[in-house]
């Protein structure tokens, strides 16, 4: 499969591609990355236990998942 393969056609986007689809999960990779920033901070402002921050960050955490797909789309590229 070429990352140039349409794997998806939206009329308002048009064509969508494998490499479109890698970007998007790229960018929720980002996104997951700031957003676990963000709470870590917060949570840490209220004095919580490192094990309580990090049990609730790892609930949050979507980075694994989403590079899991990443990945294997890439891989099979």
């Amino acid at each position: 499969m070429k990352n140039d393969t349409i794997i998806y056609f939206d009329p308002i986007l048009g064509n969508l591609t494998i490499q479109d689809l890698i970007y998007y999960l790229d960018s929720l990779i980002l996104d997951n990355t700031q957003n676990l920033n963000i709470l870590e901070s917060i949570l840490k402002n209220n004095k919580l236990d490192d094990s309580d921050i990090a049990s609730i960050i790892n609930k949050f955490d979507m980075e694994y998942n989403i590079k899991f797909l990443r990945d294997m789309l890439s891989d099979s590229l």
